[in-house]
């Protein structure tokens, strides 16, 4: 029996280092971000809207077997939304839209861990691919650019929130699930996928605030990563 189990582990062994293929590269992408709202209705603003940002990444993973692969990394993300007033004003007939925008810009270090499964592993011209998995998040900044519309944005003032307070959550959990496609180059491979990001965390930490803030971010990426 002692020798049928150290043979079996003995082969475990070797079967997880033969599959255990390192690779590490860059990523970089846009996010779609918003902001789900509930316990509150605004009533100065029309509600939170998407706004389109940028994040990029280090990435590492590590091969399983032929067809899972454990991802993880740091990326620097920037999150938010944007709210805005309009009303329209008619001029010599002629009808423009004069209000304000809040932009809220949302600075944050993530850390996924992800676990992605190749729908084949040969020398095929692309292999499409899936994802899902947690993400660990923290704050870093958060600024608040305020702008007039006037046919054009005008940029009126930045306000730099203060996260060191009793109000802001700083810590983040997300849940994340995606597709993709990978191409494989010489040294390792290009990556395209889509992802969504779905906030369990609430933004705010305060119990007298009646209002639940949580983030949703569509993000697409394309990734270089290196085998080694």
């Amino acid at each position: 029996m002692k020798n049928s189990i150290y043979f079996l582990l003995m082969g475990l062994f070797f079967t997880t280092q033969t599959f255990a293929q390192n690779s590490g590269g860059i990523s970089a992408g846009i996010n779609y971000a918003n902001i789900s709202q509930n316990g509150i209705n605004t009533s100065e603003f029309s509600g939170l809207n998407n706004y389109t940002f940028g994040t990029t990444g280090i990435i590492y993973g590590r091969d399983l077997d032929n067809h899972w692969t454990l991802l993880t990394g740091i990326n620097y993300s920037r999150r938010g939304a944007q709210s805005k007033f309009e009303k329209g004003v008619t001029v010599f007939d002629n009808t423009y839209d004069i209000g304000a925008k809040l932009v809220h810009k949302m600075d944050y270090i993530e850390i996924p861990v992800l676990f992605l499964y190749k729908f084949n592993s040969g020398e095929n011209i692309f292999t499409p691919y899936i994802f899902a998995g947690p993400q660990f998040a923290y704050e870093s900044a958060y600024n608040i650019d305020i702008k007039a519309h006037l046919l054009i944005d005008i940029n009126i003032y930045k306000y730099n929130v203060n996260l060191s307070n009793n109000i802001f959550n700083r810590y983040d959990l997300s849940a994340v699930g995606g597709a993709g496609a990978s191409f494989p180059v010489r040294s390792g491979s290009i990556n395209i996928d889509a992802r969504y990001i779905y906030g369990i965390s609430d933004i705010l930490d305060n119990p007298l605030l009646d209002l639940n803030l949580k983030h949703r971010n569509l993000r697409m990426s394309i990734s270089y990563m290196y085998d080694f």
